[in-house]
């Protein structure tokens, strides 16, 4: 759920909660693959420890950015 659905008030405290818990980085998880061009590629748990701002989504099956979320503008789609 976007940080800017919630109500104006309460923003700044979802965000420190959200801090607190960190960007989800499933280490023990699978990681689908998808042929792209004429190679199997998938997403590496080695990721989450080179860039600890990587957040990724087993639903959506996307990596996204952490602090983005957090601070995105919500006038801009990202």
């Amino acid at each position: 759920m976007p940080i800017a659905s919630y109500n104006a008030n309460d923003q700044d405290a979802v965000r420190r909660a959200y801090i607190l818990r960190g960007p989800f980085q499933p280490y023990g998880h699978e990681f689908p693959k998808r042929k792209i061009r004429d190679r199997d590629r998938n997403f590496t748990c080695i990721w989450f420890a080179k860039y600890d701002w990587v957040e990724y989504s087993i639903k959506n099956d996307s990596v996204f950015c952490f602090v983005c979320y957090l601070f995105k503008n919500k006038k801009y789609k990202g």
